[in-house]
């Protein structure tokens, strides 16, 4: 999938997989052109209870670095599934 485009984020490397899905650097097109890490979604995994601990860990995370001078600044959290 490395080449691909979903939405407005070009997939340049895919990073990283999971349980849940897959982790690409992909660049954002759109507002402000940028290099981030896009989660995609495994088919199936796409269900309201799995998004929700999805964005939980998330949270969990940004808490933890808050404190951190050196941390990425993250953004919301997107579910994006494909088949």
């Amino acid at each position: 999938m490395s080449g691909g485009v979903i939405g407005y984020y070009n997939l340049m490397e895919q990073i990283g997989e999971g349980g849940f899905g897959l982790v690409f650097v992909a660049e954002q097109q759109k507002s402000v052109k940028r290099g981030i890490a896009l989660k995609v979604i495994k088919p199936g995994m796409d269900a309201r209870d799995v998004i929700a601990r999805l964005d939980a860990d998330r949270c969990r995370r940004q808490r933890s670095v808050s404190g951190s001078s050196d941390h990425m600044i993250t953004s919301g959290a997107w579910a994006l599934s494909f088949n």
